[in-house]
């Protein structure tokens, strides 16, 4: 091994961690100059009633492939430094350990910096190199696809259905099409194989058992030397999508599919994910003992149950090097979608046990920056509510490091993939195009915010709208941090909440009287709970004196903030000072906008960005004699 390679954010919470600490490092091994580190979750304090028990290689909240291959201490101290390592190393899983040497990150002191090293008696230091990008080092997948699952409302019968299904999909019954494309990644049983009979065995450390591997055979379709290629060349068959009902099929004829189509394809270029899609083979070596159902059945059963149906919606995230074969990717296909539905048989059954009933499995990714382009997979299921989860997401932020005064696995901060981006309503964080005008330091918004504006909706509030809209802005920035599940609230709705705490008469409701700064935080503090702070000056002029305050704030608490002044309301999104000469600009986002969000499927950000109603302003964008007022929410501390 030549190097290590990891994230700069990773390096960050190791680093950022203010205690002692140790655990696993996750990442893919053997790269061809090193190993890359990706991820770490630190030691389960159960593991130190059982020091003998190999951690769990698959971490069902990280990417299948994302797999433990190493160790890390954070400590004060040497003093058994190397017997700590060791213990922590023989907790590996033996299947790597018996091939690979595993990497080890130490932190000696709390203002030292982290060291990688290899081979743990030795301790034989290695150089870090770290990667902002590695995708041009690993490529992501992504597995969708639909299952249904109907049994009684039983623990036994759920977990065996589960069960049955985790069989399926893991033997020659699943099998696993390159979207967009020809291409099919079936399960064979080789010619003679004791095994066609049986379905494949749904144990993680059967993958790694050579028995196993003599047995199993994967056929790739429409690929020539799909043994010796590497997995990016499947890029090649991924084709312009022409028929938005392509994708959808869940039944396709062989023949269709060992069929090259006649007309030159035209090739997309390569994806955030490469995306497959999980479906069943109704066909062939399908029939085993294990999915006796692959064939259509009629069965009575004359005992009174109480019966369900659920829908288990997979959307399963894996990783791999750009090198692997094409071939051996199977195996990460089949991790994904075995991986999920364990996760979803898992929280299935929690519920049942808790509350005695069944609901649908959501699936949920998180991308946050603390974690850079590492994806988190949560699986909830929809009537379990996000305040009784509470405890699962604070374990999470402990076992990755996360700072626990922010919600980063909520179900409002789930990450929408670009493919998956509405195309219509508000657009999200338009600021992002802009340049900064290099005055000095620039302080920006934390997260993403949705740009709301005069006339959306379908709604006339030209002329008297405008703090409404910032509002609007405001409220959807908790909103997209997870803070709230709360709808964006109307005009109307913001009249009667200012109405029922007293602060307007009763006519006040579905007038067109404006609103400031003040009414602002009022309906901030009562429909989310969000507390305000209130910056004036008394002219325009005197706005680049709170500089330093937008600036902390913007450090501190990351929020949009509402300004109003004369007649006008704005938001404004971050600041670019220079504390030695005093220069400053605001970056503003204007609510007067009458516009379009989107034109031909696009952002219209050519006139939204480029004609200023998002954009950098100087101080002569404030009314010298007008007073303003500023709304600064408060980050409040959960998870």
């Amino acid at each position: 091994m030549n190097k290590v390679f990891t994230t700069p954010e990773l390096i960050n919470r190791l680093n950022g961690c203010s205690k002692e600490a140790c655990g696993y490092l996750f990442g893919v091994p053997d790269l061809e100059d090193g190993s890359i580190i990706m991820e770490l979750s630190m030691k389960p304090k159960e593991d130190e009633d059982d020091e003998t028990e190999e951690v769990d290689a698959a971490n069902p909240f990280l990417p299948t492939g994302m797999d433990p291959i190493g160790v890390f201490i954070l400590t004060e101290s040497d003093d058994s430094l190397l017997e700590e390592i060791e213990t922590l190393i023989s907790r590996l899983p033996n299947d790597f350990l018996s091939v690979h040497d595993p990497v080890v990150f130490i932190r000696r002191k709390k203002d030292s910096a982290v060291e990688a090293f290899i081979d743990s008696s030795l301790l034989d230091p290695v150089p870090i190199s770290i990667c902002d990008d590695i995708s041009d080092k690993i490529l992501k997948v992504r597995v969708r696809g639909s299952l249904q699952l109907i049994c009684s409302a039983d623990e036994e019968d759920i977990t065996k259905n589960f069960r049955h299904l985790l069989n399926k999909v893991t033997c020659p019954y699943g099998c696993f099409r390159l979207d967009n494309s020809d291409v099919l990644f079936l399960h064979l049983w080789k010619e003679g194989s004791s095994k066609s009979l049986q379905g494949w065995s749904v144990k993680s450390s059967d993958f790694f058992a050579k028995e196993e591997e003599d047995e199993e055979q994967c056929l790739v379709t429409n690929v020539s030397e799909y043994r010796t290629r590497n997995v990016t060349d499947l890029w090649d068959f991924v084709q312009a999508k022409e028929d938005d009902n392509d994708d959808d099929d869940d039944f396709i004829p062989v023949g269709h599919i060992l069929k090259n189509k006649k007309k030159k394809p035209t090739v997309v270029p390569p994806g955030e994910f490469m995306n497959f899609k999980v479906l069943l083979n109704m066909s062939g070596e399908a029939y085993t003992l294990t999915t006796y159902n692959c064939s259509p059945m009629v069965r009575e059963d004359t005992t009174v149950k109480k019966c369900f149906k659920l829908c288990l919606p997979i959307d399963a995230i894996g990783i791999m090097s750009k090198k692997t074969k094409i071939v051996d990717a199977m195996n990460i296909l089949k991790g994904c979608v075995q991986r999920q539905i364990h996760v979803m048989g898992t929280v299935v059954l929690s519920e049942f046990r808790s509350f005695e009933t069944v609901s649908n499995p959501e699936v949920f990714h998180f991308k946050n920056p603390q974690m850079g382009s590492t994806m988190v997979t949560i699986v909830y299921t929809k009537s379990i509510p996000c305040t009784n989860l509470g405890h699962v997401r604070k374990k999470l932020h402990e076992d990755f490091l996360l700072p626990l005064d922010r919600p980063l696995f909520r179900r409002c901060n789930r990450y929408v993939v670009d493919t998956d981006s509405p195309k219509s309503g508000p657009l999200i964080n338009p600021h992002l195009s802009i340049k900064s005008p290099g005055l000095g330091k620039t302080y920006l918004v934390q997260g993403k915010y949705a740009y709301h504006h005069y006339m959306q909706n379908g709604f006339d509030d030209d002329g008297w709208g405008c703090a409404y809209r910032s509002l609007q802005t405001l409220i959807s920035w908790f909103r997209l941090q997870g803070y709230t599940g709360t709808d964006i609230p109307t005009h109307a709705q913001i009249q009667k909440c200012l109405v029922e705490i007293g602060d307007k008469e009763r006519s006040f409701i579905d007038s067109k009287q404006w609103i400031g700064s003040t009414e602002v935080g009022f309906v901030l503090d009562t429909a989310l709970h969000v507390q305000s702070k209130f910056v004036s000056v008394s002219s325009g002029e005197e706005m680049p004196m709170k500089a330093r305050d937008l600036a902390h704030h913007f450090e501190t608490n990351g929020t949009p903030v509402m300004i109003g002044g004369g007649v006008l309301a704005h938001t404004i999104l971050g600041i670019d000072w220079n504390e030695d000469t005093g220069d400053v600009k605001w970056l503003i986002l204007d609510p007067h906008y009458t516009g379009v969000d989107w034109k031909d499927g696009k952002p219209n950000l050519s006139v939204i960005t480029g004609k200023g109603w998002c954009g950098w302003k100087g101080p002569d964008f404030w009314v010298k004699n007008a007073f303003y007022n500023m709304c600064m929410p408060i980050r409040p501390i959960i998870w």
